[in-house]
């Protein structure tokens, strides 16, 4: 599910104090642009959304966060969010919002690192809009020897190309892998394909749209797991975990492994180099001294990026 927003609206700075837990009286103006919404449903347990967004600071040195409306009259965000730097300008920047579900979600920027309360504007309203383009469906499946890219599109408006990009961990690491010329003007439904000639085991895709204007929109995000060229099996439990984790690492031939702990900014907070025997090796680690919320264990074997989302809940 696919939402588009106008490209600029007027907001006002909510400030944050991590004392009481409450946001402050709006301050200084700045300009807060959500230009589309992706619904990616729910995952693990956890819903989300991945907004594309702009942001033009009128002064100060705040940090910033994405903030969303639960429907309460509250704006939440994710202790564990990842945090910008409000002196900075920012241009169709793309952010996955945890526990935002659906397409009916306000959103705001605030200062700070966390916490909730009530918002003193009313921060994104969303609004439908015509869309440049309208995805219907996008999935990618295996072949013997590439992965075989589909969508279709809806309608079109103006649109000059997809540019496909690839991830092994569906964060930061985006490439461009091809392209391919689009309609460009259309209210019919238009089928695309693009084969991926290199297949990794794990394998994240989405698709950037481009306009003749140079306007960008960003597709769902689909993942493709190929067991066949895997060199590692990987489970991760209890999932929410409270104090100790279980690994379970398979591996079909003796050798060493990278092990790394993120929470959701991006920060590292534990990582290791594991020996491993052949067959399926166990590994304990002790999660009670983590704050809770989101966090992601990438294991990296030979070539291959392996990660897991997890999330650490309180101990009552």
């Amino acid at each position: 599910m696919y939402k588009f927003l106008p490209k600029l609206i007027l907001c006002s700075l909510f400030l944050f104090s991590t004392q009481i837990g409450l946001f402050a009286q709006c301050s200084v103006p700045y300009v807060f642009t959500v230009s589309s919404i992706v619904d990616n449903g729910e995952v693990g347990g956890v819903c989300s959304t991945t907004i594309t967004w702009s942001y033009d600071p009128a002064n100060g040195n705040n940090s910033i966060v994405i903030a969303y409306n639960s429907g309460t009259n509250k704006f939440n965000n994710n202790p564990g969010a990842a945090i910008f730097d409000g002196s900075l300008t920012y241009t169709n920047e793309v952010t996955t919002v945890e526990g935002a579900c659906g397409l009916n979600v306000e959103y705001a920027v605030f200062s700070g690192t966390g916490g909730n309360g009530t918002a003193c504007g009313g921060g994104i309203e969303p609004i439908d809009n015509a869309l440049p383009v309208e995805f219907t469906s996008f999935q990618a499946k295996s072949m013997e020897q590439s992965n075989m890219l589909d969508w279709t599109t809806a309608s079109e408006e103006n649109t000059m190309l997809f540019s496909i990009e690839k991830s092994t961990t569906g964060k930061k690491d985006w490439n461009s892998i091809g392209e391919v010329r689009a309609i460009g003007f259309s209210s019919t439904f238009q089928n695309y394909s693009f084969e991926d000639k290199q297949p990794k085991a794990l394998n994240y895709y989405r698709i950037k749209t481009i306009d003749f204007d140079g306007y960008i929109e960003y597709s769902k995000i689909v993942v493709l797991e190929r067991k066949d060229l895997m060199s590692l099996k990987f489970e991760a439990y209890p999932n929410p975990v409270k104090n100790e984790l279980t690994l379970d690492l398979s591996v079909d031939q003796k050798g060493p492994a990278n092990f790394t702990l993120s929470n959701f900014a991006g920060k590292v907070v534990m990582n290791d180099r594991i020996e491993m025997e052949k067959g399926v090796n166990k590994m304990q680690i002790d999660m009670s001294n983590l704050e809770a919320g989101m966090y992601f264990i990438s294991i990296q074997h030979k070539t291959d990026v392996f990660t897991r989302k997890i999330s650490i809940v309180e101990t009552k």
